[in-house]
């Protein structure tokens, strides 16, 4: 076997037909061992096959190649086909995510048969490049590339300190980093496509930001402001060009200040002489300094590798001596433990034995026949003293003469064994009170343990931290044993800093002792654009979010924030909603700042009216405090009349979502009067409502059994808006039921009340099954006979392992191309726990379905989500029908601007008027969704 690339299969003449085909096929790979996972065929012929499997199965896949696992069995599965088919072959070639089958002969007929009853067998007799050899090698040399594989996986790849630039994934519409910045800095459409030079500082304090820097980069990086000014204005595409000289600089300059973070020297005097040049000769002074700083880190990366191999060596030999005692120990406490034994024996065994048999399985391994003839000893020993008169004593030291020919070295062996055989008549027995093998230190059931266990078991080598105790540098993995239970960190200059078991590293990271660091793995240019695009995004958004005469925050913004406080917790009757008006002889700035000193820091308060302003208060004290705060705000009036009203929403459990609050507390508000001392109105939820929620919750929980029929499925249209898109028109599947009226309840009421009262699972299994049952025949109801199918994700679903089991379903039971479903996730969920959505979005990515971000338009953190997270769309939710209010196109374009250059389409929903299709286009949108497009349609399942 062998190292390579991905899809590359061997070139052959010699066979007749060898035609490599390139086909979304289901497989499943299994090994001997009892390990499988879920992969994609790249390329195959009829004699080898090239798999991509998922990045989270990588360091189970890896451990079974050092193991010297290379049969496989791949079960393959065909929309054509009624039943999966297996095939038998093994492992010639690995990599990075992929591995390279070829088959044993006597399944080269049955895949030949599975390529014919597929549609794909081969067609034409003559031979196409390229492909795979001619024939299957034989046992022996198919042996000889396993072990060289093996050999060559069992050294883990070392971490170095030169990155290779991961350049990100293309932009849509060729859009460029330095494009995106320009525009959304204008505010402009198309922007002028230079890199503005006012901001090249908040690109140099970016850069210092980054926790990789010390005081001797921050220093240089001021200096070299004004050579990075005239760079960008002759050549505004020179930091995202790999090769340009001030690119690579800048990025040299990150990777030293890495590798001299614990001892930062003195900077090269050449550097500082190369930088001192004439302004005319700024490239070739660039590209000078640049290689200064290659030399000078190349310097250091050979003794941080150095370092790295010590420590590793000397971890992975401690390693293997601690799985030695644990099989040892193992194997004797199934002899010993329980039973009387000879003392004899016992002093037999602990003086000499047991360190014989770890030494055996260090150097033969637990395979071997030496390790099998010594623990066969053990036991004729064992069933010399028990039954002296079936086994001799000569027959014993038989035994170990033969092992003791091989190794040497047993005169104590023989000297104590010889005392065994002398005591067998007259013997003291004693039990155990405990065995060998040591406890574990950590308890496969500790459910505090499983929320940690799956991000930090898939972290791969290389993997960053931040070192929260004063004063200590940032850490990297560099080892990690084959089950992911021990774990090494290193500083910068390769010193082992941390040895770290799984509970412990957990306790580390969950007390922010190591904070994980996604950012230090990109180069220091990529990662300054990022978060300047960002900064520029949020301060774009809040622009047009933010009232310029009050300052606060606009009717949708507000909801938002509203929504997530629903989300977080459930209302109850503590917290209470006051919508505040006034007539037109108030100062709104001075009522703003007035409502701003009573809430205090962190009020939440919006301006959601021409006149009105909402904010969240407590329910306790309310009417006085309420009417003390309106005569302060008459008082700011001087013809001491009565300007302010008010209406007030208690919380209560059966408001579901911010709008339906916000418009209780509003509609209050518009019967208010404008009169002396100040009035204000209470609403309540009607009763009818309240008790129909109460009922709908307590069958969501459980207590009660939802009719079959009570539950809905809708589907909701979504377009494509121009002929470049990746996807044609598609379909929301959405949740319904009727309503204590006979109306149909949203799905954004519906989830809500589940999630909040313990009922996300039963929906969850009713959406997916429902969902199952529409993939399995055509949908009468859509006109497109094969759509694509959007399905909303519970955020209690996400941090359980059912989703995924239910996508592997659909590969397994029916013949559905899973490039047909793509899965909804709201920000907030996204929010609350963004490691874990991440490492779901990365498994069904790798499947092949698409992410899509529900999220609010208003969200100024939008960027940095989407930057993080693996997505494919972004779908921007409005929270009213004013679809022409002002400010809502400039953040659409900053959305489209930031979304297309991070490589994710958009799209708008709630579009309710046919008007806006067509502005929505020229903004840039892909897709649209809302009553202009289509109604909901009912499914009939």
């Amino acid at each position: 076997m062998e190292r390579g690339n991905a899809g590359l299969l061997s070139r052959n003449a010699d066979r007749r037909d060898t035609r490599r085909h390139n086909i979304r096929l289901a497989v499943r790979a299994v090994t001997p061992q009892g390990l499988s996972w879920l992969c994609q065929v790249t390329d195959f012929s009829s004699e080898a096959v090239s798999i991509r499997y998922p990045a989270s199965r990588e360091p189970a896949v890896r451990s079974w190649l050092e193991s010297g696992g290379d049969c496989i069995r791949l079960q393959f599965h065909h929309g054509t086909l009624d039943r999966w088919q297996t095939i038998r072959g093994y492992v010639v070639r690995s990599g990075p995510g992929f591995l390279v089958i070829h088959f044993a002969d006597d399944a080269l007929q049955g895949f030949e048969m599975l390529l014919a009853q597929s549609g794909l067998a081969p067609s034409r007799p003559h031979q196409a490049p390229g492909v795979v050899p001619s024939r299957a090698p034989s046992a022996s040399a198919r042996g000889r590339q396993a072990e060289a594989a093996v050999r060559q996986a069992a050294i883990p790849p070392v971490p170095s300190l030169i990155e290779p630039e991961a350049m990100r994934q293309e932009p849509l519409g060729g859009v460029a980093m330095h494009e995106a910045i320009a525009r959304l800095y204008g505010d402009s459409e198309s922007g002028s496509g230079v890199f503005p030079g006012e901001l090249v500082p908040d690109l140099i304090r970016t850069m210092g930001e980054s926790p990789r820097m010390t005081g001797r980069g921050r220093t240089l990086l001021d200096w070299l402001t004004p050579v990075v000014e005239r760079n960008l204005a002759r050549n505004p595409e020179a930091l995202a060009l790999k090769d340009h000289p001030l690119r690579k600089l800048l990025n040299r300059i990150g990777d030293l200040e890495t590798a001299d973070y614990e001892s930062p020297g003195p900077w090269p005097d050449a550097l500082l002489r190369t930088l001192r040049s004439p302004e005319g000769a700024d490239e070739e002074a660039l590209a000078e300094a640049a290689g200064i700083l290659s030399a000078e880190l190349q310097q250091r990366d050979e003794a941080h590798q150095r370092n790295l191999r010590r420590v590793t060596k000397a971890v992975a030999g401690s390693e293997r001596l601690r799985e030695a005692e644990a099989a040892t120990d193992s194997a004797l406490d199934a002899r010993l433990l329980g039973g009387p034994i000879p003392l004899s024996v016992l002093r037999f065994v602990e003086n000499d034995w047991r360190n014989r048999l770890v030494l055996l399985h260090l150097h033969e391994g637990e395979s071997s026949t030496l390790w099998r003839k010594a623990l066969a000893l053990l036991d004729a020993l064992l069933a010399y003293h028990r039954h002296p008169g079936e086994c001799s004593g000569h027959d014993v030291s038989a035994q170990l003469e033969a092992i003791c020919g091989v190794q040497g070295d047993c005169d104590s062996a023989r000297a104590m064994l010889n005392a065994c055989l002398r005591e067998a008549g007259v013997q003291q027995l004693v039990r155990l009170s405990e065995g060998f093998a040591q406890d574990a230190d950590e308890s496969a059931d500790d459910e505090w343990l499983k929320l940690w266990r799956p991000g930090l078991e898939g972290m791969p080598l290389g993997s960053w931290f931040m070192d929260g105790h004063h004063g200590q540098p940032p850490v990297r993995l560099a080892w990690t044993n084959a089950r992911r239970r021990r774990f090494v960190l290193v500083t910068p200059s390769g010193r082992k800093q941390y040895d770290l078991s799984l509970v412990e590293l957990a306790h580390q990271v969950a007390e922010g002792a190591l904070i994980p660091v996604k950012r230090q793995e990109q180069s220091l240019v990529e990662e300054a654009l990022g978060r300047l695009l960002e900064q520029l995004y949020e301060r774009r958004i809040r622009e047009h979010t933010l009232d310029p005469e009050t300052g606060l925050a606009d009717r949708e913004t507000f909801l938002g924030w509203l929504e997530r406080v629903l989300h977080a917790a459930p209302l109850d009757r503590e917290q209470a909603l006051v919508v505040l008006s006034w007539d037109r002889s108030a100062d709104a700035a001075a009522l703003a700042g007035e409502v701003r000193r009573e809430l205090g820091k962190g009020g939440m308060v919006g301006q959601v009216g021409a006149r009105r302003m909402a904010f969240r208060c407590q329910r306790a004290n309310l009417e006085s405090w309420l009417v003390l705060l309106m005569q302060r705000c008459n008082a700011l009036v001087a013809d001491g009349g009565n300007h302010v009203c008010a209406g007030v929403a208690v919380g209560d459990p059966a408001i579901v979502t911010a709008s339906r609050w916000y418009h209780l507390a509003e509609e209050a508000a518009r019967t208010a009067p404008f009169e002396y001392p100040p009035a204000f109105r209470f609403a309540s939820v009607p009763a009818e409502r309240s008790r129909y929620i109460r009922r709908l919750v307590d069958r969501l929980a459980g207590n009660g059994r939802l009719r079959q029929e009570e539950l809905m499925l809708q589907a909701q249209r979504i377009i494509p808006l121009h002929g470049a898109t990746r996807m044609a028109a598609q379909y929301e599947l959405l949740m319904t039921l009727p309503d204590e009226h006979g109306n149909l309840m949203m799905a954004r009421e519906l989830i809500p009340l589940a999630e909040r009262f313990a009922g996300a699972r039963n929906l969850d299994e009713w959406l997916m099954q429902a969902v199952l049952d529409c993939l399995s025949r055509p949908m009468q109801t859509l006109p497109e006979a094969d759509p694509g199918i959007c399905i909303p994700v519970l955020g209690y679903t996400l941090t359980e392992p059912g989703l995924v089991r239910f996508i592997h379903e659909v590969f397994r039971i029916q013949p559905c191309p899973v490039h047909r479903l793509w899965f909804c996730i709201s920000d907030a969920d996204a929010l609350a726990d963004p490691d874990t959505v991440a490492l779901f979005m990365r498994e069904v990515r790798e499947l092949g379905c698409r992410i899509c971000l529900d999220a609010d338009e208003t969200d100024a953190g939008l960027a940095y989500l989407v930057r993080r997270l693996p997505v494919d769309l972004i779908r921007v939710r409005a929270r009213s029908q004013e679809e022409n209010e002002v400010g809502r196109e400039p953040r659409l374009r900053a959305v489209v601007t930031a979304a297309h250059q991070l490589g994710a389409e958009v799209v708008v929903s709630g579009v309710s008027r046919s008007q806006r299709i067509e502005r929505l286009r020229e903004l840039g949108v892909d897709y649209a969704q809302g009553s202009a497009i289509a109604r909901p349609r009912l499914l009939h399942h």
